[in-house]
């Protein structure tokens, strides 16, 4: 009886987690990649004349990300350095 009343509760966390994995197999969820979502409904928020708060990291992907980004800062990025610009748009848009 003592054996029984000891391995009860982990026979139950057994089976919830036989329960939980068996559901997560056959029910994956759907790959999201969470920045890519953050910058697509920054961007459509923008075509709509919406104002978004935006920090570095969202400048840093719009500067690589953009075709017309000026050489000197994509030289900038990958010397790690912040280039000016950057800067100067961040204060642009935090004012």
């Amino acid at each position: 009886m003592l054996p029984l009343l000891f391995f009860t509760p982990f026979i139950f966390a057994a089976f919830i987690w036989l329960l939980i994995t068996s559901y997560r197999l056959l029910k994956p969820e759907e790959p999201g990649d969470v920045r890519e979502m953050a910058v697509v409904k920054r961007r459509k928020a923008r075509a709509q004349g919406v104002a978004v708060p935006v920090g570095a990291r969202d400048i840093r992907d719009d500067l690589v990300h953009d075709d017309v980004t000026p050489a000197s800062v994509r030289q900038d990025i990958r010397l790690g350095l912040v280039p000016k610009a950057w800067i100067e748009d961040l204060n642009q848009r935090k004012n």
